[in-house]
């Protein structure tokens, strides 16, 4: 299997998909247009597939002779984000049909380079000494459903001896391929908090129970325990992005919301943060005679940690199909994914893929309106997933 030529032979079709995907962006859990068209996908290059109720779509490439089995993922959903029609420089190659939804982290991308990855593994598949689960996932900006589809895999009988994925990376120029030892990506902990008080008159606060001087009290904790409690060589965020509270500006209000995020590469600081946070409310809000409730939290969950040797056995891979000029050791991204389950499950890694050319306009963060791919770069996403596994399976 000549992998580079067959990347070059079938470049129009992942920036075909990634492109058909970008125009029809859906939010969590509500990908069912997503899953449709990558199930047309597989259907066209025969490659069994089910759909797992609340998980996303499993594909199975059962290759001519025995062997390993080889995981291969990308999520699938996209952001509440308004669009714009523009990146860093000029107009976008395509842009969403969905306004106020939109792909601004890349997942497009990384549906079409998985599905380049299995049209290629499919079409060789009886070169392969071994199995290849595609797993395309639900929800992973909500990072609550990765468990279905493993436990899926597993109830098939099949052992998974090693998982690949990827993110493309708006950090890192295109052609450069990031696969760590260890430490790659942040775990997190997810919090909405509404605080309650009593509304009133702005004229006479010492009428009202305002909750947002109560939250002023609240922030400024919140913001000094990290100094107080975290050791300053542990790598650890703390942002607070969103506070809602008042219409006007003469009328205390009755509520305030504020939600927010911390992220670790210790698992440790997120069970810290956890206990904390409550910790804080419990001895702040009496003060202000406010009530608190925790309305929503998420995990905390790992961070995403490859596992040395398979890491190794992945940068030879892309090395031999790209060179050695591809790889690229940046610092790890304290963005957080849903993948850390899965390397926690089995080994593996996780790879970086860059995206950033400033001649095409890319380079925008993740979550941004103006976030956009160099569509260059997907071959490289594709071809970290296609060489780990013909590697591994051959």
């Amino acid at each position: 299997m000549d992998i580079r030529k067959l990347l070059e032979e079938n470049k129009d079709y992942i920036i075909a998909m990634r492109r058909e995907f970008h125009r029809h962006p859906e939010i969590s859990w509500q990908e069912t247009g997503t899953m449709a068209r990558i199930e047309a996908q597989l259907d066209a290059m025969g490659i069994e597939h089910e759909r797992v109720e609340h998980g996303g779509v499993l594909g199975y490439i059962y290759g001519g002779k025995p062997g390993k089995t080889v995981l291969l993922r990308a999520d699938i959903d996209a952001l509440p984000v308004l669009e714009s029609a523009e990146n860093l420089k000029g107009a976008k190659p395509c842009v969403s049909e969905n306004e106020g939804v939109c792909h601004a982290c890349g997942h497009d991308g990384h549906i079409a380079g998985l599905l380049g990855a299995a049209k290629i593994l499919g079409e060789h598949r009886e070169e392969l000494a071994g199995t290849v689960v595609l797993m395309f996932e639900e929800a992973e900006e909500l990072m609550e459903n990765v468990v279905r589809l493993q436990d899926r895999v597993e109830e098939r009988g099949l052992k998974v001896d090693t998982a690949a994925g990827l993110h493309l990376y708006a950090a890192m120029d295109t052609g450069k391929i990031a696969i760590l030892d260890g430490n790659t990506m942040s775990g997190a902990y997810l919090f909405h908090v509404v605080l309650k008080g009593r509304g009133g008159h702005g004229s006479r606060p010492d009428l009202s129970i305002s909750p947002i001087d109560c939250f002023c009290a609240v922030y400024a904790a919140l913001q000094g325990g990290r100094m107080r409690k975290v050791s300053p060589f542990d790598m650890f965020t703390l942002s607070i992005c969103k506070v809602q509270a008042g219409n006007t500006h003469n009328v205390i209000p009755d509520e305030l919301r504020f939600a927010g995020s911390v992220r670790y590469l210790n698992m440790e600081a997120g069970k810290w943060f956890k206990a904390f946070l409550r910790e804080t409310l419990e001895q702040i809000c009496p003060l202000y005679e406010c009530g608190f409730e925790i309305e929503i939290e998420s995990g905390p969950a790992l961070a995403v940690y490859n596992d040395p040797a398979c890491a190794a056995k992945g940068r030879a891979a892309v090395t031999a199909l790209f060179g050695p000029d591809c790889l690229e050791s940046p610092e790890p991204w304290m963005a957080s994914e849903t993948f850390a389950e899965t390397l926690a499950r089995w080994p593996g890694f996780f790879a970086l893929v860059g995206i950033k050319n400033e001649e095409k306009g890319t380079g925008a963060a993740h979550h941004n309106p103006k976030f956009d791919i160099d569509e260059d770069a997907l071959v490289y996403a594709a071809g970290t997933l296609l060489s780990y596994a013909a590697d591994v399976l051959r």
